[in-house]
């Protein structure tokens, strides 16, 4: 999304920034809540990434 934002800051579109700043926002806030929700149901998917196997 920064290369639009970029675009509408050059031409002096700041409705247009306002408008993608705040759509940016609200969908990083979506994303994260539901990422931190899978983690906090099933933080055996968190433990699975940072297990370390012995290689015997």
């Amino acid at each position: 999304m920064s290369p639009i934002v970029s675009v509408y800051y050059k031409e002096k579109d700041y409705f247009g920034v306002d408008y993608v700043m705040n759509k940016s926002l609200k969908m990083m806030i979506v994303v994260s809540l539901i990422f931190v929700a899978v983690l906090c149901i099933y933080p055996q998917i968190l433990l699975m990434l940072f297990t370390v196997k012995n290689l015997d």
